[in-house]
């Protein structure tokens, strides 16, 4: 009989234990979860999202599957010995990039449009792209010179954020690094402001 009750003393003592460990490590779970709510309803957080998701995107779905038209207006035949670009096209895709505010769409499609007028005074003998896409016209270097990911990388999808950024009200600046072969490689600084509410990208610029 004594043995019965030390053995359920020992059985009670194990319970109770179990159950304080039980608690303790819902305790953390909450806890876990409590922050990442609050990170998640958090300016910097948000911002920073809006990055990281836009990079994510970018990167696997267009860079690495060899998308184009998001970067810059495709070429468009309007006649005899007459190239310029597709901007219907390009405004289409643009549409296409939540991640941006429309302040940086505009200045995406106000560059190419600048760049398809000149286009358009000049007489090709072939389609810009059977040359590579490579031409002296100064309003249409960002073709070649503006990148928001990509040009020596090669086929990698690795970045990171740096972990300083300053910000001015809503506006903030975030560093993106890209890497090659490994090792750090280009920076581009991304400004992201608030728009109607949300947090958009607002420029990209290799550093």
């Amino acid at each position: 009989m004594k043995c019965t009750k030390i053995i359920i003393s020992v059985f009670l003592l194990v319970l109770i234990s179990c159950k304080e460990q039980s608690k303790k490590q819902t305790s953390v779970i909450q806890n876990k979860i409590l922050k990442e709510t609050n990170n998640s309803t958090n300016s910097d957080s948000l911002s920073r999202k809006v990055v990281y998701n836009f990079y994510k995107w970018y990167i696997n779905d267009v860079y690495l599957k060899r998308i184009e038209g998001y970067d810059y207006a495709p070429y468009k035949k309007y006649g005899a010995n007459k190239y310029g670009l597709d901007i219907e096209a390009y405004e289409s895709k643009l549409e296409e990039i939540s991640f941006f505010s429309n302040s940086f769409k505009l200045y995406l499609i106000d560059i190419n449009k600048k760049c398809n007028q000149e286009m358009l005074k000049e007489y090709w003998d072939s389609n810009p792209n059977d040359e590579g896409g490579s031409f002296n016209i100064p309003s249409c270097q960002f073709r070649w010179n503006y990148r928001w990911f990509g040009s020596q990388e090669g086929e990698n999808n690795k970045f990171t954020i740096l972990d300083n950024f300053s910000k001015e009200n809503n506006t903030y600046k975030y560093l993106v690094q890209t890497f090659m072969y490994g090792e750090p490689f280009t920076k581009y600084e991304v400004i992201v402001v608030k728009e109607n509410g949300l947090f958009k990208i607002n420029s990209i610029n290799s550093k």
